[in-house]
């Protein structure tokens, strides 16, 4: 591109004292042309004289540099242990986020960068970071056991035997059960239920033996609830 005086053929002269928004002037009644480069990353002037070709002026360069991207390189590597995070993340807010982590890497991947661009993405990049917004976390709710639910522990009883009766050793329960049977094994055994501590077991055949083993129960909203069974305790009746 080539530009020429818009004054043409005219000259002027020059003022005493040059004006403060003029970097440079020439007059010598010459007319002249300045021819304009123009490239991806820069613009340069260079005005002539039409006499002889000779350059008039220095040469005058407006050149786009090329934008430092480190600090950009680093927030981008701090952004992506968010990544791996994204699912605590509102959709739009990580929407908003990987959109400008997306253009931050394009931009430090491009060469021909300029500095205004440079710093746009990383100013993008880290108010995306900034405006993150975490889901809602909701507490699971504490369900507190009722009465019912707690555990009962029911004492273990004891019982001293003697022929045609059962004393049992109190414990602080509802009642006993009593298990008795013609064999240590409780094969086709009976049971008796009672509040007392002592407990008479009628029907049984005289010269015979009787295996008796006693648990106590806990009344809890009217379910028994049962301990162990005592001791395997052997009598012949009388």
């Amino acid at each position: 591109m080539t530009a020429g005086s818009s004054s043409g053929s005219k000259y002027y002269d020059l003022v005493p004292r040059q004006q403060t928004y003029i970097a440079h002037r020439w007059q010598e009644d010459v007319p002249t042309y300045s021819v304009v480069d123009v490239t991806e990353n820069s613009l340069t002037i260079n005005t002539y004289r039409t006499d002889n070709d000779e350059k008039i002026d220095e040469t005058f360069s407006i050149t786009k540099s090329k934008g430092d991207t480190t600090s950009l390189n680093a927030e981008i590597k701090a952004s992506e242990s968010i990544v791996k995070q994204k699912d605590a993340y509102t959709t739009e807010s990580y929407r908003v986020f990987e959109q400008a982590l997306t253009g931050a890497k394009e931009v430090a991947a491009d060469k021909k960068a300029t500095k205004d661009e440079v710093e746009n993405a990383l100013k993008v990049l880290t108010n995306a970071k900034a405006g993150l917004e975490k889901k809602a976390t909701t507490k699971p709710a504490t369900v507190k056991k009722s009465t019912a639910e707690k555990k009962v522990v029911v004492a273990k009883a004891s019982a001293k035997l003697k022929a045609g009766k059962k004393k049992i050793k109190k414990a602080s329960v509802s009642g006993y059960q009593i298990k008795y049977a013609s064999n240590k094994n409780f094969k086709k055994a009976k049971t008796r239920n009672t509040r007392k501590t002592m407990y008479t077991i009628k029907s049984l055949r005289s010269k015979k033996k009787c295996y008796v083993k006693v648990r106590a129960y806990k009344v809890v909203k009217g379910k028994k609830i049962y301990g162990s069974y005592s001791k395997v305790l052997k009598v012949t009746v009388k």
